[in-house]
């Protein structure tokens, strides 16, 4: 790697870090919130804020980049994520560590996409699969020391210093990515659609050493504005709208379904407005959901929209899993909470392993996210076997690393794939449909093992290990649907912008 990209990979990576050790310092540090500030009752939402507030950054961030260029999504980002981390480390009470996490959420959805964009704008294509690998990379620290890290602080100094601790680091690695992105404009600007070694899109754009040309094929040459600025900008405005009822009907189903399990048997009215509440908000979901994707993801299209519904179904199988994992080893199988984080270490392992797989490929990256489905839908399956027989622990971690293995696989895959079928113009607006597809699948996963578990569990008797194993079992079908689409993302390989940039959107995603 050239000596000018050197810097700026380093910055992504602290970046990366960052956002990971907080990922994982807020899950060991959450219940010593709750407790000293009475948000039990509350406690789903101080996650799923985040997530939701995460997928409005993302929509909103999409359009801004292609625009823009990187660097002002990535300014207010950083600016959003810092204020919520110091408000949530001084809150007095537990509704504002929530509404802390929102804000920090929104500053990640912003900073996570213009991190894509500046990869695609910066480094060379044949480049971009080795930064995903270590962008996967940078979760293994935080993963096998975070909690760790967490748990210390949170014991000796206070669980307000976890989030106050990571402001500072967050100030940092932007700082160091700053000043390379000053040159990456929007697209089809001087400031650079192509990189500094090829133009990855293959758009024909700046970085090509050619004449600005219309990506979209709308007759736009860069010459000056035309009617296409304002298609664009009305365009920009209601994927805007649509984000906004999206992350409000997500926000509304679970927070509404939360209510309804923390009030149990309450009065019958405010149990029919919940669940009208959760209606409305589902509905809300499927209403804006299709704008915010390219044409047919839902129906499994064939090229990008089956390589973006791959990312979702595989979040959804492997983080609902997740987050059940260390209650079933403390609660049915009677470990401690230590020797229980020891199975997602070995996932993060796993992980780092797949991610750095993908960089090798001779074949097709498309059948990589077949082969990752398959797999992930094995190691779950093999995970329902192995806890319904009380197998010995080192089963279960290993177990658990091949999951992690086809993640990390599958979603470098997913990253490297979008950039290649999205022309320099739409690389923005379809690195923000992959984050929604990456958000909503890890709020769906979450979200429908909890309701699963709080249908299936016997409050009798915790430890049930049936009502894991059933878990498993229902999100090893998700897994498999990735499979599925992932098939069918493999079956456009004439989509790649290279060979067509004029036409490599059309039908893809919406003007």
């Amino acid at each position: 790697m050239s000596k000018e990209l050197r810097p700026l990979t380093v910055g992504i990576l602290a970046i990366i870090t960052c956002a990971a050790f907080e990922a994982m310092a807020v899950v060991t540090a959450m219940p010593s919130v709750a407790r000293e500030l009475q948000g039990e009752a509350s406690y789903g939402l101080a996650f799923s804020m985040y997530l939701t507030a995460s997928l409005l950054g993302t929509v909103l961030a999409g359009s801004w980049c292609d625009r823009r260029g990187p660097r002002p999504a990535l300014g207010v980002g950083m600016v959003l994520m810092i204020l919520g981390l110091l408000a949530a480390g001084a809150a007095p009470a537990f509704w504002l560590v929530t509404v802390g996490r929102a804000i920090s959420g929104l500053g990640g959805g912003f900073m996570i996409v213009a991190l894509y964009v500046v990869i695609a704008r910066a480094f060379p294509r044949h480049l971009q699969p080795v930064v995903f690998g270590w962008l996967s990379a940078a979760w293994v620290l935080p993963a096998l020391v975070g909690p760790l890290v967490a748990g210390i602080v949170a014991e000796n100094l206070g669980w307000r210093w976890v989030f106050l601790g990571v402001a500072p680091i967050v100030l940092a690695a932007v700082l160091i990515v700053w000043p390379k992105t000053a040159t990456l404009g929007a697209a089809g600007s001087d400031g650079g659609t192509g990189n500094t070694g090829s133009d990855p899109a293959g758009s024909g754009g700046a970085g090509s050493g050619g004449a600005k040309t219309d990506p979209a094929g709308t007759g736009n040459t860069g010459a000056g504005p035309t009617g296409s600025s304002t298609d664009e900008a009305a365009s920009a405005r209601s994927r805007a709208l649509r984000g906004i009822g999206l992350a409000g009907g997500v926000f509304a189903a679970q927070w509404a379904l939360s209510r309804l399990a923390a009030d149990g048997s309450g009065s019958t009215m405010s149990t029919i407005a919940f669940i009208l509440l959760a209606v409305a908000g589902l509905i809300a979901v499927f209403l804006t959901l299709p704008g915010l994707l390219p044409p047919g993801t839902l129906r499994l299209a064939k090229g990008l929209p089956g390589i973006i519904a791959t990312r979702g179904f595989v979040n959804v199988a492997f983080f609902g899993a997740e987050a059940f994992i260390p209650l079933m080893l403390v609660s049915a199988r009677g470990f401690d909470a230590a020797t229980a984080g020891l199975a997602l270490s070995a996932g993060a392992l796993g992980w780092t392993g797949g991610s750095f797989l993908q960089v090798r490929v001779r074949f097709r990256r498309e059948w990589l996210l077949v082969a990752g489905s398959t797999i992930l839908s094995l190691s779950l399956a093999g995970f329902a076997l192995a806890s319904s027989v009380e197998a010995p622990l080192w089963l279960l971690v290993l177990v658990w690393a091949f999951s992690g293995f086809a993640m990390g696989m599958t979603l470098s895959s997913t990253s490297v794939l979008v950039l290649k079928f999205s022309s320099a113009s739409e690389q923005g607006r379809n690195s923000a449909s992959l984050q929604i597809s990456d958000q909503l699948g890890g709020v769906v996963g979450t979200a429908g093992a909890g309701a699963l578990f709080a249908l299936l569990r016997d409050p009798r008797d915790p430890g049930q290990v049936s009502v894991f194993v059933a878990i498993w079992l229902a999100l090893c079908v998700f897994a498999a649907a990735g499979i599925v689409s992932g098939l069918r993302g493999a079956q456009s390989s004439d989509a790649d912008p290279s060979r067509n940039p004029k036409n490599a959107m059309e039908g893809t995603v919406p003007a």
